[in-house]
């Protein structure tokens, strides 16, 4: 009896064992892109590749029922336009159909869903000053450094403003002694890449990490 409530034990443990390696298997290894609804693309493309240098790779429309039931919207008819910085993606979305209701003009950043893409700057006061010639639109006073009695963050220089539709953004320059050692590698453009992350209300939200940017978007690649 022994012997078999050993053997059922063993088969139970494999059993397990093999459920935590094929669960294991299926886990998220990276993030694609960002993806961002935007009202007008060809506006959206305009921006983001004149005033923040992005590169279009590409731009399809996509619609259908499959479409439909991922992102639970009937009839949509959608264009997306995939933009690279550095080597990270966004996707900038506009449904043609059915329109979708603006950004609340009055939304803050300790609201709920609120969420922003963060750009790495190498020289914050020439990023600033490249985005007063282009009349953005500001979320912050101006750029800000953040205090030394935060030691993940001490040092960081950061800046929120806005893109046509009101989304966020933020321009943050690291200190040599903080962020990827890529951003600080010479050569190449002023913008090096984003990450994107949700606001703590500390003033920092951790260390550098590429964090997917959904809302109700899918952070994936239109076939």
């Amino acid at each position: 009896m022994r012997a078999e409530v050993r053997s059922l034990t063993m088969t139970v443990l494999l059993l397990l064992a093999c459920f935590d390696s094929a669960r294991a298997t299926a886990q998220v290894i990276s993030v694609d892109s960002i993806g961002m609804t935007v009202s007008d693309l060809d506006r959206a493309v305009d921006f983001y590749t004149h005033v923040l240098t992005f590169e279009k790779e590409s731009e399809r429309e996509v619609a259908g029922t499959d479409y439909e039931h991922l992102f639970g919207v009937f009839g949509m008819r959608l264009r997306v336009a995939r933009l690279k910085l550095g080597g990270e993606h966004i996707e900038l979305m506009q449904f043609l159909a059915p329109r979708g209701r603006p950004t609340p003009p009055d939304f803050r950043s300790n609201d709920v869903w609120f969420q922003h893409v963060a750009i790495i700057v190498r020289n914050m006061d020439e990023a600033y000053a490249r985005l007063r010639r282009f009349k953005v639109e500001h979320a912050s006073s101006g750029p800000q450094r953040l205090p030394d009695s935060n030691p993940d963050a001490g040092g960081i220089k950061a800046f929120y403003f806005r893109d046509p539709d009101g989304n966020h953004l933020e321009i943050l320059e690291f200190p040599p002694d903080k962020g990827a050692p890529r951003w600080h590698a010479p050569g190449g453009h002023a913008l090096h890449g984003h990450r994107s992350h949700r606001h703590r209300g500390d003033g920092y939200a951790g260390e550098p990490s590429f964090l997917p940017r959904c809302s109700g978007n899918a952070c994936g690649r239109y076939q």
